[in-house]
């Protein structure tokens, strides 16, 4: 008979034998007399845990939800650690769940610790703000202790030779809710590979088993997010790894003598195979940085923390730079955050820039009040050929003017690559980052900008060559994204449609400074090279095929360019009277046409029908009207006949060499009025230049960097020999009228208006 016996929720079995009423003498001699003899419960080694589930999306990202079960014991305590933060329950207070649950919620995203601190037990678990994790803990025995390793271990390698494991990449990947890993264990096929936690096994595997992958790779799919201990069996070793749930990441394990030694020059292939058998060729890795992990758990406290990671590499410094101070870490020195992590702390907020010893990747990253950023350098392998990034903006609801607000936001997309830091910089020199990943409601490879100011932004990830210009209006929204293609010959930059006040064409920097890059030689043909035509007001593109390819720089000073209008179409008729205008090379470039104190605003780009970069304006009188590129200084006044249709032609082109009124005595300039107060604010500053006798003179205003031009004569709403720039940024501008010789420097707040006049002294 058998009898149960519940002692502290440990089971007792007693065996207990009743010894019959009569037996004969010999059964007696024969037969022992019956005992009751306890069998022992199983010995308990001690208390576990392991990930029970975790599901995605479960809330609607105010916090995670972490549910907790201990078996067959109710008032436990459980905490819940994450740095400082420190969460505390009893088993059983969730009785809806069973009678020994517990649930914490909200739980802010991060790697927190559930622990059960009277039974020694703990796991680690990873909140995204999203998920629901549930955790489970129950006693293990001594017989469960040493029959938990589901491979025995050996010390006998494959042909009595060392293996080791090491990533060999790590990419984004189809699934949603999980990642995949890929284990190769070299030229064996079906070898059995384990996959555990440090807490609890996982999965077992056999190589071979999936055809597309190879004879001697193994996959594992879905895996939540958090660490792994990736076993192949009878080689005496392992690999630990952190897994993030959008990932594919593929592992390799073969001979220690086997792994590629690091040169400066590819290894000469033999002129003359043998039949000695060759190691599968590794492909070709660069190495790339992302930030993996950008949140606030140090809500309320001033310092900020930055992580670090280098893949697969120990001991290896990395500096984190902002201004004047460099701070220094060496990877494997924080095992919390992986096997090759190093951390700073007590960070005060600001723009930092991680770099790691040796490695070509820059990591910026601005970090708040409170935050935490977990960075990492990884080897990613090459694409099969040459690439280009391309930008494209999808969408932009930003009206041509200002608009009364600092609420403009820009998506930007990264194809393929999550954890990409993405630079943002206005006219005015501001500069802000943002990582991908973060805003999964444009994708998984997105992230946002938001508060912006009105004016023109550069758009450009870090470490890839392509760069976005948009103007936004201060409440507009524009979506902008980058993808990259294989190139079959080498790209050459296109010109980059700049939209947007202030704005400049792509080359007219390099105009303005007054070197020109003359083709001496071009290339083969088969690639594709800028040579100059007949015409020496542009550049076109053309194929040649002259080889020897030389470049030299040509200290020449450039012709003046600017923006030059034209009449190309005019026509009378009968009724109202029609404008099209048409700006060569932008679109979305704010248009306006003004006659006396009426004016009308348009981006080109609404009027398809007559070119890409054209705008209409219908429903006009006859009369004399001046057609403006606003923020470009650009404008070509036209007379409008009865009922008659205008085609105005604008494009950057070379500008009409004026010829100043000759005069005695020396010019000089001076700001005679400035609304301008000390306090930079706005966008849409302005700077009127008067030069009293000389018209169709070019005016250069240069701040920073940026530079651009008004062709004086083309405002007479401010007097004979005046031209007007407007939409400008805070800041210090050099007013310089060409061939004049003086230069006025100006202040502007982004507000206010100044006038600059030149004269004869």
């Amino acid at each position: 008979m058998l009898a149960a016996l519940l002692l502290g929720g440990v089971v007792a079995q007693i065996r207990v034998d009743a010894a019959p009423a009569v037996q004969s003498t010999d059964v007696l001699r024969r037969t022992p007399t019956a005992t009751a003899t306890p069998v022992p419960a199983p010995a308990i080694m001690g208390w576990r845990g392991r990930i029970a589930g975790n599901t995605p999306y479960a809330t609607s990202g105010d916090g995670s939800i972490v549910r907790v079960y201990v078996f067959e014991r109710a008032d436990e305590p459980i905490t819940l650690t994450y740095y400082d933060t420190s969460l505390s329950g009893l088993s059983g207070s969730k009785s809806e769940y069973g009678p020994y649950a517990a649930e914490f919620a909200p739980i802010p995203a991060g790697r927190w610790t559930v622990s059960l601190p009277e039974l020694g037990a703990s796991i680690d678990i990873d909140a995204d703000g999203y998920n629901l994790i549930v955790v489970e803990f129950a006693p293990y025995t001594v017989a469960e202790a040493t029959t938990a390793a589901r491979i025995p271990p050996t010390f006998t390698p494959i042909g009595g030779e060392p293996w080791e494991g090491r990533v060999l990449s790590v990419s984004d990947g189809p699934l949603s809710e999980g990642a995949i890993l890929r284990v190769t264990v070299q030229g064996q096929q079906g070898h059995t590979v384990q996959v555990s936690t440090p807490a609890d096994f996982v999965s077992q595997g056999t190589t071979g088993t999936k055809e597309e992958l190879g004879s001697d790779t193994a996959e594992f799919a879905p895996l939540t997010a958090g660490r792994y201990i990736v076993t192949p069996a009878g080689l005496n070793t392992s690999l630990t790894l952190d897994l993030d749930r959008y990932t594919i990441v593929v592992v390799e394990f073969r001979p220690v003598s086997g792994w590629p030694r690091p040169t400066s020059t590819p290894t000469p292939i033999p002129a003359t195979p043998t039949p000695t058998p060759t190691l599968t060729p590794t492909p070709s890795m660069q190495w790339v940085g992302a930030v993996l992990r950008h949140d606030r758990p140090y809500q309320g406290q001033v310092f900020a923390a930055v992580a670090v990671r280098v893949a697969g590499l120990s001991d290896l410094p990395v500096t984190l730079t902002s201004g004047d101070t460099t701070l220094t870490c060496t990877t494997g020195s924080k095992p919390e955050y992986g096997d090759y992590a190093c951390e700073f702390g007590g960070l005060s907020p600001g723009t930092y820039s991680i770099r790691a010893q040796g490695l070509e990747p820059v990591i910026p990253v601005m970090v708040g009040q409170g935050d935490f950023v977990l960075a990492e350098f990884r080897q990613e392998p090459l694409p099969p050929g040459p690439t280009v990034w391309l930008g494209r903006v999808l969408r932009n609801s930003s009206q041509p003017w200002p608009g009364n607000g600092v609420s403009s936001a820009i998506a930007v997309r990264v194809e393929g690559r999550r954890g990409q830091v993405v630079s943002l910089q206005s006219a005015g020199g501001w500069q802000a980052f943002c990582d991908t990943g973060t805003k999964p409601e444009y994708g998984n490879y997105a992230c946002e900008f938001g508060g912006l100011w009105p004016g023109v932004y550069a758009v450009s990830p870090v470490g890839i060559p392509a760069e976005i210009r948009l103007y936004l209006d201060g409440v507009g929204f524009a979506e902008v994204v980058f993808e990259s293609f294989l190139a079959t010959a080498t790209p050459v930059p296109t010109p980059t449609r700049i939209i947007g006040a202030g704005a400049l064409p792509a080359g007219t920097r390099a105009a303005a400074s007054g070197a020109t890059l003359a083709p001496t030689a071009t290339r083969t043909a088969t690639r594709i090279v800028r040579a100059a035509t007949a015409t020496p007001t542009r550049l076109r593109l053309a194929a040649t095929a002259i080889p020897t390819p030389t470049f030299t720089l040509t200290p020449t000073l450039a012709p003046p360019r600017g923006w030059v209008g034209r009449v190309v179409q005019d026509e009378a008729g009968v009724g109202i009277g029609t404008i099209v205008v048409q700006v060569l090379g932008l679109q979305g470039q704010p248009v306006v046409l003004r006659s006396g104190p009426w004016s009308e605003r348009g981006l080109t780009g609404s009027k398809p029908e007559y070119g890409e970069q054209a705008v209409e304006f219908g429903g006009l009188n006859q009369g004399d009207f001046s057609v403006e590129l606003e923020g470009l200084g650009a404008s070509l006044p036209v007379h409008l006949r009865p009922g008659g249709f205008l085609m105005v032609e604008f494009r950057y082109d070379l500008l009409p060499t004026p010829t100043p009124t000759s005069q005695p005595g020396v010019w000089v300039g001076a700001v005679t009025q400035n609304t301008s107060g000390d306090v930079p604010g706005g966008a849409w500053s302005t700077i009127i230049v008067k030069i009293p006798g000389v018209d169709s003179l070019p005016v250069t205003l240069d701040s920073g960097g940026f530079a651009t031009t008004c062709i004086t004569g083309t405002k007479p709403e401010h007097g004979p020999n005046a031209c007007e720039v407007g939409g400008l940024w805070p800041g210090t501008y050099r007013v310089t009228p060409q061939g004049l010789g003086p230069s006025v420097d100006v202040w502007l707040d982004g507000a206010g208006s100044a006038t600059v006049e030149f004269w004869v002294r």
